[in-house]
């Protein structure tokens, strides 16, 4: 049994465990977790309050500053304990530590600077030295400080213990939110800050008059704005690309949503536009900063081999000759469709779900072949029909996309076969999904085609097989797949190719359908029409990289052709070409009911 005297220097925030196993005693670098408080803290509460005694604040202004440390409190977390006039600006007290605030014992919470911090969660910082998970000189502000304890309670009604589920988690968040609404302002801005405010106190002491204004000592309440502010840290942590946390860029359309919904809903406005939302979001974006990584941009070199590995995969069937319930026919369709929507994506500077809005007979009604494209005296294309784009939210916006392109990225080769493995996809298999039987891309058991199953099952498991490769293992050894590559890397690296090609700003923008240049959010109906057809598919046919347009050394025997796949260096004469645009023909005329019956 431990003296009486120790007990009663021990303050109920730190006796969440027993005395004899808290490990902090014997380690003090070990992070005690905080726990439901031990039967003797309790009873020694009272008598506590009755030894403690508070230095009398400071007031100025209003401000409530306490300047000297309350007797002998030992820090909750590292136990260290700290003699009575112990300078303020090195501890944190808080200014209700021996009140009883709505039912709930005193806190008692005091914590040296370097123990405030988070015990269970990991925050991210893109500082050295741990900046912006801890406080940094001046600690608070010049009102009085409440306690993450204090706040918990207040804004959930329940004490922190291990009994109560999620209050642990809330005590962390707490301490965070705290700590990045400290650091919205700059370490010096803050100090001028305090300075200055004393100042202008002191002079409205001189001359009778309060010129700040009354800071309450009031404990504090329930505030939706705390609670927003827990919500952002803890979406932070998880979710988003791989499950590595939600960025702020997602966090941004979080508050306007919540925000809208409260606009609607709410009484006043919203708390995440209340002056202490913002400085906590100031802090938050000061600690992780708006440079998430971008995702990797793909070269022509990687789509071609890419679409080559999808030939190599594919069974040697002609497609003419596959029906549906083959025992290929779902791999060849899956296959196709990969492909199709690879090459469509980077020639065409899609976004990630533009593809998936094609309509299939609309498609069908608007490929020029090749015979058809040499009479127009234009490259082989289709027609893009996309109903909806980011830019474009109330028209229609007709994009052509090419056939085939000059260094090897062949779209028909994939596109002209999937259309006649969609055309046999039966009735019964499209009427499972009614409200997407008549998209281009649907998967081969008739549900919808997205971004994720795309990215997932093969964007990824395809960059994977890349980096393994002799040809490309140095050049993707840092790229991290699963953040780093997504349905993106074709926009951003289809526009890289277009740049590399020499294509115009202005024209990479057009079919980027980006922004004008100039800033406004105009976006061009047809730009096909105004740009020209012939110009517009000439830039998507040109793509090219730094590989493809490295010079060759006349003595060199060809290295550039022993490092490039074959199907970079064949070109097929326009006859071959014509008879492969040409095969579907039969087979979708074959399959015309199955083609009406879907667009219905």
């Amino acid at each position: 049994m431990l003296p009486a005297v120790v007990w009663l220097r021990l303050p109920a925030a730190f006796a969440y465990t027993s005395f004899c196993s808290d490990p902090s005693l014997t380690n003090p670098t070990a992070v005690p977790s905080l726990v439901v408080r031990t039967k003797v803290a309790n009873h020694l509460v009272p008598a506590w309050s009755r030894v403690a005694a508070m230095v009398p604040p400071r007031r100025s202004s209003g401000a409530v500053v306490p300047t000297l440390v309350p007797v002998r409190l030992p820090c909750f977390r590292c136990g260290i304990v700290f003699p009575t006039g112990f300078p303020r600006k090195r501890l944190l007290v808080c200014h209700h530590w021996q009140s009883s605030l709505n039912g709930f014992p005193p806190c008692q919470f005091v914590c040296c600077k370097d123990c405030f911090r988070s015990s269970n969660i990991v925050f991210e910082t893109v500082h050295d030295d741990s900046v912006g998970l801890r406080l940094q000189p001046p600690h608070c502000s010049q009102g009085p400080w409440h306690c993450p304890m204090c706040v918990v309670r207040a804004n959930t009604g329940r004490d922190v213990s291990h009994a109560v589920p999620g209050s642990h988690l809330c005590l962390d968040l707490e301490i965070q939110r705290q700590i990045d609404e400290q650091h919205a302002k700059a370490i010096g801005t803050r100090g001028n800050y305090v300075s200055a405010t004393s100042q202008i106190a002191r002079f409205g002491v001189a001359i009778g008059v309060e010129l700040l204004p009354t800071v309450s000592s009031a404990p504090p309440v329930r505030s939706l704005a705390v609670l927003m502010s827990w919500y952002t840290l803890n979406a932070m942590l998880s979710g988003g690309r791989a499950s590595a946390g939600r960025t702020l860029s997602t966090m941004d359309g979080h508050n306007s949503a919540y925000a809208d919904f409260f606009a609607a809903y709410g009484d006043g406005p919203s708390p995440t536009n209340s002056p202490l939302y913002r400085r906590f979001y100031r802090g938050l974006e000061r600690r992780v900063q708006r440079n998430p990584a971008r995702a990797f941009a793909l070269s022509v070199s990687m789509i071609v081999e890419m679409l080559a590995e999808l030939k190599r995969q594919m069974p040697p069937h002609v497609v003419s000759e596959i029906a549906y319930g083959h025992v290929d026919f779902s791999m060849l369709y899956r296959l196709y469709s990969f492909g199709t929507v690879l090459a469509m994506s980077f020639l065409s500077l899609l976004r990630g779900n533009e593809a998936y809005q094609l309509i299939l007979q609309q498609v069908l009604a608007d490929i020029v072949g090749v015979q058809e494209a040499a009479r127009r005296r234009c490259h082989a294309h289709f027609m893009g029909d996309f109903a909806v784009t980011k830019t474009a939210m109330s028209h229609r916006v007709r994009l052509p996309v090419v056939l085939f392109s000059k260094h090897g990225i062949r779209l028909g080769d994939f596109l002209l076969p999937f259309l006649a493995l969609r055309a046999r996809l039966p009735a019964v298999v499209l009427a499972r999904f009614p409200a997407s039987r008549s998209r281009l891309f649907l998967r081969s058991d008739g549900r919808p085609f997205d971004s994720h199953y795309f990215l997932h099952q093969f964007l990824r498991p395809a960059m994977v097989i890349l980096q393994q490769s002799p040809r490309f293992s140095a050049e993707l050894s840092r790229v991290v797949v699963g953040t780093q590559v997504t349905t993106n890397s074709l926009r951003r690296g289809g526009n890289t190719a277009l740049a590399i090609a020499g294509v115009s700003r202005e024209l990479r923008f057009a079919m980027g359908r980006w922004k004008d240049p100039d800033g406004s959010n105009q976006i061009m109906i047809d730009l096909y029409e105004q740009i020209g057809l012939q110009r517009f598919l000439s830039a998507s046919f040109d793509m090219a990289d730094e590989v493809l347009l490295a010079p060759v050394a006349r003595d060199d025997p060809g290295p550039v052709a022993d490092s490039t796949p074959a199907v970079l260096s064949r070109r097929k004469p326009l006859r071959q070409l014509t008879g492969e645009l040409q095969f579907v023909a039969p087979v979708l005329r074959a399959g015309s009911t199955n083609l009406r019956g879907s667009h219905d």
